[in-house]
């Protein structure tokens, strides 16, 4: 399903993102049934149909992206904050 070749980081920065954004595709499917399926074993909905909805709405809200961006600047934070010491 997927080209498991390696590729330039620009190329994967752009799937990634993408995905996150739920682009249509096989990408951002995945992403959503697994986003989904992690929401439905953590009982956070009472099924998998609605784990994947609640997934694609994250997707379609941006959200995803915005925790990424989060993620990375909390990364990079601590980066900074390490090299300084």
């Amino acid at each position: 399903m997927f080209n498991t070749k390696r590729t330039d980081p620009e190329k994967n920065v752009g799937i990634l993102l993408g995905a996150l954004r739920g682009d249509p595709g096989p990408r951002s499917d995945v992403v959503a049934v697994n986003a989904g399926a992690a929401l439905f074993v953590a009982g956070l909905v009472k099924d998998l149909r609605e784990g994947l909805e609640r997934a694609r709405e994250v997707q379609r809200t941006g959200h995803a992206l915005r925790v990424l961006e989060r993620y990375g600047e909390s990364s990079h934070r601590a980066r900074v904050k390490e090299e300084a010491e």
